[in-house]
């Protein structure tokens, strides 16, 4: 009885952020050295190229990351991404993350023929790294959601600025008269005021807002305002890849400490705002 094998798919993509160190580049040679090390056979044919993407088109070509990072040449440059081809007797296969066509960067890793063993041995070590490399849960969701974030954000400015631009066509317009009346009991009525109460009382008695004396949102419309606004503002500031290498390792520094800054502090502010209340009310007190 013939045995039988699994075979799996040897084609695989994934979505960014993906931000990846020296170290973790590097760490893709010794996984095509020991690949081509255990494959090792003298009248074998066995080819490595590296192409490192960088802006304005330019193209790099090496064998190993370790021949690009020593490079004296291009330490000042920014890589935008790589492919890495690797080119067997039995398979050929590659690791891939550049920018695509369509403005989203990917990881793709892709190995022929399929239906061969050594092609799934490289496939599974390819895919091995780029597990290891994976960006978090949170960093994913923020990519991408990212357009739609985008346009919340234009939306709600957009809509912000109706709002404190004609106030009278907002739909709170009588509970904004309603608070200037409050704020006005409170204060109390003079000679000064006594038209802009009179004004005040036709208003609400009528449901007619005076378009030209109407005033500005309160305190807690603008801070709510400014709140999700500052959040939305935020999110869509993503990375899309990243590389430490030459001048890349220090952006990979500072978008790691971004993506954790908004990763824990936006939930926190969330919480807070609903848990602790009467912090934010002590802040509105402070808004003119």
């Amino acid at each position: 009885m013939p045995s039988t094998e699994l075979l799996i798919q040897t084609d695989y993509r994934a979505k960014g952020p993906w931000l990846i160190d020296e170290k973790n580049l590097l760490r893709l040679d010794d996984i095509v050295g020991d690949f081509l090390g255990a494959k090792a056979d003298g009248a074998s044919i066995k080819e490595r190229c590296l192409t490192i993407f960088m802006k304005a088109g330019r193209r790099l070509q090496k064998k190993t990351f370790k021949e690009v990072v020593l490079d004296p040449q291009f330490q000042n440059e920014t890589a935008i991404g790589f492919s890495y081809e690797l080119r067997v007797p039995d398979c050929q296969g590659s690791v891939t993350i550049r920018p695509t066509d369509n403005n989203e960067q990917e990881l793709r890793i892709k190995v022929d023929p399929p239906a061969n063993r050594t092609g799934q041995e490289l496939f599974l070590r390819f895919q091995n790294w780029a597990t290891e490399n994976r960006p978090p849960l949170p960093h994913q969701v923020l990519l991408a959601f990212r357009p739609l974030v985008l346009f919340a954000f234009a939306a709600w400015v957009l809509v912000g600025t109706l709002i404190y631009a004609f106030p009278s066509l907002s739909a709170n317009s009588k509970q904004i008269l309603r608070e200037e009346a409050r704020q006005l009991l409170k204060d109390g009525v003079t000679e000064e005021n006594q038209q802009r109460a009179l004004e005040l009382l036709l208003a609400l008695a009528s449901d007619y807002s005076v378009p030209q004396n109407s005033p500005p949102p309160p305190r807690k419309l603008s801070l709510t305002f400014l709140f999700v606004g500052g959040i939305l503002g935020v999110l869509p500031i993503v990375p899309r890849i990243c590389l430490g290498i030459w001048s890349g390792k220090e952006r990979l520094a500072r978008w790691r400490t971004w993506l954790r800054l908004i990763t824990y502090t936006i939930p926190v502010l969330i919480l807070a705002r609903y848990i602790a209340p009467q912090l934010f009310s002590a802040i509105e007190t402070r808004l003119p």
